[in-house]
């Protein structure tokens, strides 16, 4: 079985260089990217120890309630901003298909390499849609 994909999950902090009005926006950006990375870190941490042997069981769940929490973390953050919002709604339903994608390896019994695969498949797509949100998160971030 292969490792699951790294999730991207390394977000840039914003200056608060703007103006009275675009500094909510930076206030916002802030805490959201407070809470990502502080996931991010903790995902990355729970994917160096997976290993290929059948006791990762515990280890997929284990990253599975990390996603969970990063989903749950960022789902806690007030946003006002329309598109900021739209990002963490999104960001948050790809970390909840990854800790069911992560459950779903850890669920599927290790002789089903057939199931194993699809779910690992799963996990790579999942993690490339994460990467493309940090970007898109980052962006709007970054953009004055």
């Amino acid at each position: 079985m292969r490792h699951p994909i790294l999730m991207a999950g390394l977000f840039v902090a914003v200056a608060p260089s703007l103006g009275a009005c675009g500094q909510s926006k930076v206030t916002e950006c802030n805490a959201l990217v407070e809470v990502l990375n502080k996931g991010a870190q903790d995902i990355h941490a729970r994917t160096n120890t997976i290993t290929t042997k059948p006791e990762a069981v515990a280890e997929y769940k284990a990253l599975a309630d990390a996603a969970d929490n990063v989903a749950n973390g960022a789902a806690a953050v007030e946003l006002r901003t329309p598109e900021l919002k739209k990002l963490s709604s999104d960001y948050q339903k790809v970390m909840k298909e990854f800790a069911k994608t992560a459950r779903d390896i850890a669920d599927s019994d290790a002789k089903d390499v057939a199931k194993m695969n699809a779910a690992a498949n799963e996990m790579e797509k999942v993690g490339k849609e994460e990467e493309q949100l940090v970007d898109d998160i980052n962006k709007f971030c970054q953009a004055p």
